[in-house]
């Protein structure tokens, strides 16, 4: 944590070659060869993109041995508008979103048709005045079928990007505003679930190897201003590194998803800061697991064997456009922590910075963070785009196709958003193939 926020780049990179150089010698830039998307544990042979199975699930082998993951699967799919056991009582509310994970993260539902499903959209104030009457999401729900807090609007406006080759593409921009119960409209920033495909690597990721993508004044001088995000603790005061969420907002999986519980569900979970705390709907028990779920799901195995000449191809355009300057493909977990997880080689695609995305792809208003975002992984993205063609692509799910969502970029991703579209149009599919079987 020092060593992002005070020491030089060249000393980042002494410190980070001991970790990289197996791999520099071992392997190529990407996974060429047998090595495991989710390391030796957390990767799974994914099923057919017409299946029915979750795209995102945890081991069957660690399920059946892993009883906290297996009683938080549970909790995860539960409807918590249905009454608890015991009392009668519903733990959604009184204003929520959604009472249940899977509504919105259906990559880790069984049984879901494939084909029909739309993201559902959070809505996040982005002014003084809304966030001081709705608080940090805009809630357009109540339990009690009472006036919810908010009713949200979302209206496309439409354009088309042309490729300089003449062919083109409708993009697609959403404007969301939220009307209160008392007249008042205020304009809101839109968030889609992240796909939880490898949470658990990512929050086990070694910071050692962070550090030399942490350049925010561009002194490599290549275009790119990687910024790490630092957190304080609510508990401590320390700064830490948010590695989870669209802007990095967390450090740890159990936070992130106590946060979720709260905002979505309108669920109260323990907080760690306070010894004595009050009476929650959440027990410490049922945070732990249904966190230890999450933090095994697994990544989908690649899916790259049908033409080895074509995936190379892929790979090779990949890096020479730039997307792996961001979308770094390789990232390694600590040597602590749970046997799945740790001293794993994760070859997630990113780099876990924010970055400039541009104001195109900024939230409404003039916060401080508004153009820049943590750079989204890429395993499993494909047979999310497979199976769930409505569901979205980017923070608020206005690209419809992993195409769009590389058009949308700008800021820093600007260059390599030209490189790929001056390529040849068999060129770019070669390239969208390749992403699409990681």
């Amino acid at each position: 944590m020092e060593a992002i926020l005070g020491q030089s780049a060249a000393l980042f990179i002494l410190r980070v070659c001991s970790l990289l150089l197996p791999l520099m010698m071992a392997s190529t830039v990407l996974a060429s060869d047998a090595l495991e998307p989710g390391g030796t544990a957390l990767t799974v042979v994914a099923p057919p993109a017409v299946g029915g199975q979750a795209l995102a699930r945890v081991p069957t082998r660690l399920l059946a041995t892993n009883h906290a993951a297996a009683a938080g699967k549970v909790l995860f799919e539960r409807d918590w508008l249905d009454p608890r056991a015991g009392d009668g009582a519903v733990l959604a509310g009184p204003h929520y979103d959604r009472s249940s994970c899977t509504a919105c993260h259906v990559e880790a539902l069984d049984g879901l048709s494939p084909g029909s499903t739309q993201p559902y959209l959070v809505a996040r104030p982005v002014q003084a005045t809304s966030l001081e009457q709705l608080g940090l999401q805009a809630n357009t729900r109540h339990a009690n079928d009472l006036t919810p807090e908010a009713i949200v609007s979302i209206r496309y406006t439409y354009r088309t990007y042309t490729y300089p080759d003449g062919y083109s593409r409708t993009l697609r921009t959403p404007h969301a505003v939220a009307a209160t119960s008392g007249g008042d409209r205020f304009p809101v920033a839109l968030r889609a679930a992240p796909l939880l495909f490898g949470w658990g690597l990512l929050e086990h990721v070694d910071q050692r190897m962070l550090p030399p993508f942490h350049d925010p004044e561009d002194q490599n001088q290549d275009g790119i201003t990687g910024r790490a995000a630092v957190i304080r603790d609510a508990c401590t005061g320390r700064r830490k590194l948010g590695l989870l969420g669209w802007k990095g907002t967390h450090a740890s999986l159990e936070n992130q998803i106590s946060a979720a519980l709260r905002h979505d569900m309108g669920i109260d979970s323990p907080s760690p800061c306070q010894e004595d705390a009050p009476t929650v709907e959440f027990s410490p028990q049922e945070l732990s697991a249904i966190t230890e779920f999450v933090r095994h799901l697994a990544v989908p195995a690649h899916r790259r064997d049908e033409n080895r000449r074509r995936t190379d191809e892929g790979e090779r355009l990949f890096g020479r456009v730039g997307c792996g300057d961001c979308h770094v493909p390789i990232l390694l977990t600590r040597n602590d922590g749970p046997p799945a997880l740790a001293s794993q080689r994760a070859w997630a695609y990113t780099d876990l910075m924010l970055h400039d995305m541009g104001a195109e792809l900024a939230d409404p208003g003039d916060g401080p963070m508004a153009r820049e975002w943590r750079t989204a992984p890429l395993w499993g993205v494909g047979l999310v785009e497979a199976r769930y063609p409505k569901r979205g692509f980017l923070h608020d799910g206005r690209a419809e196709s992993l195409e769009d969502a590389i058009l949308w970029h700008g800021g820093e991703a600007l260059e390599a958003r030209s490189r790929f579209t001056a390529l040849p149009l068999a060129d770019r599919e070669i390239l969208l193939d390749f992403v699409r079987a990681l």
